[in-house]
């Protein structure tokens, strides 16, 4: 009964842990997509620039003649404050979210061989925390500071959220999934 007990046990801990895992490693891809956050405008990358844009300012119907408008940390100028925080959030954010993707293998590796494993799953969950704050600042510095939401510069136009905001407010989402999974994965005692 109790070799039972210990194997759904070790099963519970271990599918929390992969599942979670698996979260970080969607999470990972996203956060590729959000480092493109301060990329220039130029002819030769025109297509990053358009594809991972924060914010898009689209004609509406009665607007015809209007371009369309990309934006994201680049748009307020290359030497701003605001283009400096973005760049440097995601990064950092993206830095923490590898460190996690690296530590939660061995958590769970540590978990199933049966150890406490206590300072790993501070380290996992320590750099999964630190990602999950910077990417939070970095979404909402943008919603705070968006250059695309402000009435002359739409001129008209519809402000809509672009690939790159949205793989932001995404990869926090399911890093806030994540990180609970991998503290509660890493929590169950024997029983």
């Amino acid at each position: 009964r109790k070799a039972v007990n210990r194997k759904m046990n070790i099963l519970g801990r271990t599918c929390f842990l992969i599942i979670s895992f698996a979260l970080i490693v969607v999470c990972f891809f996203l956060g590729i997509v959000t480092l493109f956050v301060g990329v220039d405008p130029f002819w030769e990358n025109i297509n990053v620039y358009r594809n991972t844009a924060w914010s898009i300012a689209e004609p509406t119907g009665a607007s015809t003649g209007m371009l369309k408008r990309w934006c994201n940390a680049s748009c307020t100028g290359r030497e701003s404050t605001e283009r400096a925080v973005m760049v440097a959030m995601t990064t950092l954010g993206f830095i923490f979210l590898f460190f996690f993707l690296l530590f939660t293998p061995c958590l769970m590796i540590d978990k199933v061989s049966g150890k406490k494993g206590m300072a790993l799953c501070g380290c996992a969950g320590g750099c999964g925390f630190l990602s999950w704050v910077f990417y939070l600042v970095a979404w909402a510095y943008w919603l705070a500071k968006d250059p695309l939401k402000e009435e002359p510069i739409l001129n008209g136009r519809k402000h809509i959220f672009g690939p790159g905001f949205i793989c932001a407010v995404t990869l926090w989402c399911l890093l806030t999934l994540a990180l609970a999974g991998v503290c509660g994965g890493a929590r169950m005692k024997k029983k």
